[in-house]
C-alpha cells in the first residue's frame, strides 16, 4: 500500500470536478458525439440531486434507441495526474470508517474520465470494466490520497490502472481528445 504524498485540497478537487463535468456535457453535444457514437438530445446534471448522489451518478445523457429516447447514467471523473499513465479507481472513500468507494459504489452505466491538463476522455462502459477491474484488483497497485476540508482530513485508497492496460483488456472502452475546441476519438469500441 502507498502512503500519500500530497494532500487533495477538497476545494480544489470539487473545481476539478466542477471543470470536468462542464468539459464532458460539451463533449456530449459534441460533433464527434452525434456523428460517431449518438445523436444527443439532452444532457442534465444531476450532481447536486440527492435522489442520485448516492447512486454515483453526476449526468443524464438522453439518446435516441430505435423509436424512443433512452436515458442514460454518467458518473464523472476529473483528474489532474494524467502524466502518471493510470487512472485512480477509488475503492475505499474514508478509511477511518472505511467507507466504500465511488468505483465500487457508482450505479452509473458509464464512467466518463477526464484529465483537464490534458484534455483526454476516457468513456468507460461499467458493464464491462467494473466485473473486470474486480476481477483484476490484485494486479494493481493500491494508492492511499489524503484529502482536507478546512481542518478536517481523511485518507481514501483506490487502485492504480494503467490506461494502456484497461484499453487494451477491454476494448469497449472510448478515448477522446479535446484540442484547440474540437473534440477527435482516439480510440475505442
Amino acid at each position: 500500500m502507498t502512503s500519500p504524498n500530497r494532500v487533495q485540497e477538497w476545494n480544489q478537487s470539487l473545481a476539478v470536478g466542477q471543470q470536468a463535468v462542464q468539459a464532458v456535457t460539451a463533449f456530449l453535444q459534441s460533433p464527434v458525439v452525434r456523428s460517431d457514437w449518438f445523436a444527443t438530445q439532452l444532457v442534465h446534471s444531476v450532481e447536486d440531486d440527492p435522489r442520485y448522489q448516492p447512486l454515483g451518478i453526476d449526468l443524464l445523457w438522453v439518446v435516441p434507441e430505435r423509436s424512443f429516447l433512452r436515458s442514460m447514467t454518467v458518473e464523472v471523473k476529473g483528474d489532474r495526474y494524467d502524466q502518471t499513465g493510470n487512472f485512480f479507481f477509488e475503492t475505499v472513500s474514508n478509511l477511518q470508517y472505511s467507507t466504500t468507494g465511488g468505483f465500487v459504489i457508482t450505479r452509473a452505466e458509464w464512467l466518463f474520465y477526464y484529465f483537464i491538463n490534458s484534455g483526454k476522455l476516457y468513456c468507460l462502459p461499467m458493464e464491462f470494466v467494473k466485473p473486470w477491474f474486480v476481477e483484476n484488483m490484485g494486479r494493481f497497485r493500491e494508492r492511499i490520497a489524503q484529502s482536507q476540508r478546512d481542518d478536517s482530513y481523511w485518507r481514501t485508497a483506490g487502485r492504480l490502472v494503467p490506461i494502456a492496460i484497461a484499453l487494451r483488456e477491454v476494448p469497449a472502452i472510448k478515448a477522446f481528445q479535446q484540442q484547440s475546441g474540437q473534440w477527435r476519438m482516439m480510440s475505442g469500441g
